[in-house]
């Protein structure tokens, strides 16, 4: 049991030094990010967002196979941890395991009441809506509002009042975006991204959250293009719309919600306009940079169990 209370002291450790490196990594070339191609932009984000969990297993998975692959403590490398058998709950090992795992707990009990709250918001929606078609829902509301949320079942709403200040056409664009959504499973991703994101610190994890919100809206809009619309088209519409989705919300969690709406309605304008030349991601930097971050969270736990060493008793 030491073994594993220290197993998880070092992942809490490689944790949070990847998640600075990725943050102040991030906050550099946020707005570069934006030039990337949608594809590799909405991976580039899951990695980001992705990494330090990967990275903290890894660490401490190969520590935990050393201590166990070794006869003496002394035998290590670099990185190691001494007294991997011996942990105490009052010092600071015991307080990193404790913060981690409260924050974990903390996080998902406030996910999943979240989601409970959501289902329930969703079935009084159902309450005053008819299905239009497969998947599709008309909500008798005057407010004008197309969104598209559900975890596992996805569904596609538009509201009476949004069909009644449209062209045919113009709910066509909104329809086809809202299918786009749902095809790709986008609210689910939506709430998983989110989720993974509250592991930053709130401005940088906000950020993220904006740049695979804009990512997944362009992705939609592309969809809707490669059907056969007009990009002009498509962009008059998603101002018309947006106008009508900003004055209006009929669900409290945005989370699990992604609408044709006024969501980075500046970026998917330039987008739609042709004002954004998007490149392919840079893959030798992009390696470079992953082994950096390995590099610099695993031997860092040395350096770091020394310090706090020096602070703290064990």
């Amino acid at each position: 049991m030491e073994v594993l209370l220290n197993v998880l002291a070092i992942f809490s450790i490689t944790f949070v030094v990847a998640n600075i490196f990725l943050s102040a990594l991030f906050s550099l070339v946020s707005q570069q990010v934006l030039n990337i191609q949608l594809d590799s932009r909405k991976l580039l984000l899951w990695s980001i967002v992705l990494l330090p969990w990967l990275v903290s297993v890894a660490s401490s998975g190969y520590l935990f196979t050393s201590y166990h692959t070794n006869d003496s403590l002394t035998g290590y490398g670099f990185p190691h941890w001494h007294h991997m058998a011996d942990f105490q709950w009052h010092s600071w090992h015991g307080v990193s395991v404790i913060a981690l795992v409260s924050y974990i707990v903390f996080v998902l009990a406030r996910s999943i009441k979240d989601l409970w709250l959501h289902k329930k918001e969703v079935s009084a929606l159902l309450n005053f809506a008819n299905e239009k078609e497969a998947g599709v829902y008309q909500l008798e509301t005057d407010n004008a509002s197309a969104f598209t949320t559900g975890f596992f079942t996805k569904k596609c709403f538009v509201s009476t009042g949004l069909i009644n200040q449209t062209s045919a056409e113009e709910y066509d664009v909104v329809i086809k975006h809202e299918k786009a959504h749902r095809l790709a499973n986008d609210p689910f991703k939506k709430w998983l991204f989110s989720l993974l994101s509250t592991f930053f610190i709130k401005p940088i994890g906000q950020r993220l959250k904006l740049h695979m919100t804009l990512a997944m809206e362009q992705a939609a809009d592309s969809a809707v293009i490669e059907s056969g619309t007009p990009k002009l088209f498509v962009a008059s519409t998603l101002v018309k719309i947006a106008k009508f989705n900003a004055q209006s919300s009929l669900l409290k969690s945005n989370d699990l919600v992604v609408n044709f709406g006024a969501d980075v309605l500046e970026q998917r304008i330039y987008f739609l306009l042709d004002k954004l030349k998007l490149a392919p991601v840079h893959k030798g930097i992009t390696v470079i940079l992953l082994t950096l971050l390995v590099v610099i969270s695993t031997t860092s736990i040395d350096g770091i169990h020394h310090f706090m060493e020096t602070l703290f008793s064990h």
